[in-house]
């Protein structure tokens, strides 16, 4: 009888033990546990020419911690997403390399050297929220309209119809 109790004790021993173990971040099975991290507040770009100009590494702080620390972090952009359309908020999702962590971030689209910037049926500046956007928080010395949509005139360029009645402003619908 007295091995019969030492075989159960230390079989409920080890697998006490075996539940510990996997309890440990990094050792067994339990690795939903690892910290979550908060990205610093300025780590992260609010525009950007291309996915390359976003961060490899943002500083982060764990959860319930103090410290800041170093993480890798990879970028991939949103399907149906573009930095090519300037003054477009383009939509990009970071993962922190440690624990899977994702972070979803709105980034201003700003190419380099834009030098016309055509939101078509827009026919003012405050008609367009892509050169509003664009003309406040890009160098815009290389820009040459001034206005995001217009009509054509020899020499230039616009538009051939006539707007609202072969075309309609923009973000409106006038059945033609």
């Amino acid at each position: 009888m007295g091995i019969k109790k030492l075989a159960r004790k230390s079989i409920c021993l080890l697998l006490t033990t075996g539940m510990v173990a996997t309890s440990f971040p990094g050792i067994g099975l339990l690795e939903a546990h690892a910290a979550q991290y908060t990205i610093q507040a300025g780590e992260i770009p609010t525009k950007a020419s291309s996915l390359e100009n976003l961060p490899s590494v943002v500083n982060c702080v764990a959860e319930g911690a103090s410290i800041q620390t170093p993480k890798e972090i990879t970028w991939e952009i949103n399907e149906g997403e573009s930095f090519n359309n300037a003054g477009s908020m383009v939509s990009v999702t970071g993962t922190i390399k440690e624990n899977g962590q994702q972070e979803k971030v709105s980034i201003l689209a700003i190419p380099g050297q834009v030098v016309y910037l055509v939101d078509s049926n827009a026919p003012s500046p405050e008609s367009s929220d892509d050169y509003k956007r664009f003309k406040s928080n890009a160098n815009t010395s290389t820009l040459k309209n001034t206005f995001p949509d217009q009509p054509y005139t020899s020499g230039s360029w616009g538009y051939t119809s006539v707007l609202n009645t072969d075309i309609s402003t923009k973000s409106t619908y006038t059945p033609l």
